[in-house]
C-alpha cells in the first residue's frame, strides 16, 4: 500500500511478485518441506467418503466464509467511493490497512485464549466485535470516524476467521481436510469478488452512503452464520449408564 500510494499501482505489483517469489520459493525448498510418505497408504484407504465434504457442517462455514469475505469486498469498495469523494482516492490503501494491523494482531492473539473458551463463543464474540465495527463504519461521515470503525472491524475479522478454519479443520472427515479447506479459503475471494462488483454498482447507481451500509449486512450474515454454528457445533453429551 506504501509503494502504491508512493511511486504508483505499478511499484506495488511488482513488490508483491517479489515478496511471493523469493518467501514461497524459500518456503517450500525448506528442509522441514520433507514428506514421510509411509503413513499415506493407510491414510488414503481409511478417508471419508467425498459426499462428506458436503455435510451441512461444512457448507455452513462455507457460508461463514463467503459472509467474511463480502465483508472485505464491500468494505474495501465502499472505502475507495468514500476517499474518491474526498479527492483522495490514492490514499484508500492506506486507510483499508487499518483492517489488516488490527486482524493480524488479533489473529496471531488467538493462540493465547484459554481452551475453556470454545470456538462458538469465540466465533459469536468476536463476529459481534465485526458488525460493530462495521455499523460505526457505516454511519460514519468523517474521516476519523471511518479509521475508527475500520480499526475496530479489524479486531473482529481475524479472530473470526481463524475460529472459522479451526471449525473446518476439526469438522473436515478422515482424509478429506484439503478438500474442505480448499471449499472454504476461495469462498472468502468469491464473496469478495462479488460483493465488491455489488458495492460498486450501489455507489454509482445510488450514493456512497448506501454503499456504506453494505458491510454491515455482511457483517450482520457472518453474526448469524455463527448463531446457527453455535448450534450445529454444541458439543453432544455421550450418556453412559450410572454403576
Amino acid at each position: 500500500m506504501l509503494l502504491a500510494t508512493a511511486l504508483g499501482a505499478a511499484a506495488a505489483m511488482i513488490g508483491a511478485a517479489a515478496i511471493t517469489f523469493v518467501f514461497v520459493t524459500a518456503f517450500a525448498l525448506h528442509r522441514t518441506a520433507t514428506v514421510d510418505k509411509s503413513h499415506l497408504r493407510d491414510g488414503l484407504a481409511g478417508r471419508g467418503p467425498l459426499r462428506a465434504v458436503f455435510s451441512g457442517r461444512i457448507l455452513l462455514l462455507v457460508a461463514g466464509a463467503l459472509a467474511m469475505g463480502m465483508l472485505f469486498g464491500s468494505l474495501l469498495t465502499s472505502l475507495i467511493a468514500f476517499m474518491a469523494d474526498r479527492g483522495d482516492s490514492d490514499a484508500a490503501g492506506l486507510v483499508y490497512g487499518v483492517l489488516g494491523v488490527g486482524s493480524a494482531i488479533l489473529a496471531l492473539s488467538c493462540a493465547l485464549l484459554p481452551a475453556w473458551i470454545s470456538q462458538r463463543v469465540r466465533w459469536l464474540f468476536f463476529a459481534t466485535v465485526l458488525l460493530v465495527g462495521a455499523i460505526l463504519y457505516s454511519l460514519s461521515s468523517t474521516m476519523l470516524a471511518v479509521v475508527v470503525g475500520i480499526g475496530l472491524a479489524g479486531l473482529g475479522a481475524g479472530p473470526t476467521l481463524v475460529t472459522l478454519f479451526n471449525l473446518a479443520a476439526d469438522a473436515a472427515p478422515k482424509g478429506r481436510y484439503s478438500t474442505v479447506m480448499t471449499m472454504v479459503g476461495p469462498s472468502i475471494t468469491v464473496g469478495q469478488a462479488a460483493a465488491a462488483a455489488v458495492t460498486g454498482q450501489i455507489a454509482e447507481r445510488l450514493s456512497t452512503a448506501a454503499a456504506m451500509w453494505v458491510p454491515t449486512v455482511a457483517a450482520a450474515l457472518v453474526l448469524g452464520v455463527g448463531f446457527v454454528a453455535a448450534v450445529v457445533f454444541r458439543p453432544t453429551r455421550v450418556w453412559a449408564p450410572r454403576s
